[in-house]
């Protein structure tokens, strides 16, 4: 995870050092997000772990490069044949990701082809029956995203950005530890959608 962290801070530093080259904006919004069996699955009926979650996220763009800093609340659902037999988990979690983009302008719109990497790092977790999860940093993935985005302009400096996102997600280092027999670790899948307000700075 330091690891991860580091290539974040590296990548945020070079934006930065670039930024002056650049066309640059910030912002926020808010998002939803989804990942169907979200690292775990089945083998005998290839049902697995789903998660949802809601939040709100920051934005920082500098032309073809977004980073994005987000908070979300959700609920992993599903838990109940693994070994601590937890039906559901309720989960706050701050996100990190950096996503390249090529903008196109056509008119007041501007389009653009998203890919990058994501950070989903667990604060907090409690299981269906309120008690506190020990390690809640278990539960934390890595994921690759790939979409598209679009900007529409409404006034010179602000704009309203939406995206539409396909999440792959990694297994956590709970599903990693914690399932075995006909439990198997996956790719958890599934969309995130952002929508926020820009200022082109």
């Amino acid at each position: 995870m330091k690891k991860l962290i580091s290539i974040f801070i590296l990548l945020i530093c070079l934006v930065s050092a670039l930024s002056a080259q650049l066309n640059t904006s910030a912002g926020a919004g808010g998002l939803f997000d989804m990942s169907l069996k979200n690292g775990v699955k089945n083998g005998n009926d290839n049902e697995g772990s789903n998660t949802i979650g809601f939040g709100g996220y920051i934005f920082y763009d500098a032309s073809y490069v977004e980073v994005d800093i987000y908070f979300t609340f959700g609920i992993i659902s599903g838990y109940e044949n693994s070994k601590k037999n937890n039906d559901n988990v309720s989960a706050m979690a701050l996100g990190f990701s950096v996503l390249g983009k090529f903008p196109l302008s056509i008119g007041s719109l501007t389009v653009f082809p998203l890919l990058g990497i994501s950070y989903n790092m667990v604060l907090s977790a409690k299981d269906s029956a309120g008690n506190k999860i020990d390690k809640p940093m278990d539960y934390s993935q890595f994921g690759i995203l790939g979409g598209a985005g679009v900007d529409f302009d409404m006034t010179s400096n602000f704009y309203i950005r939406g995206e539409l996102l396909f999440h792959v997600r990694l297994e956590s280092k709970y599903a990693k530890e914690n399932y075995n027999d006909s439990w198997k670790t996956t790719l958890g899948m599934g969309p995130l959608v952002k929508v926020g307000v820009g200022y082109r700075l």
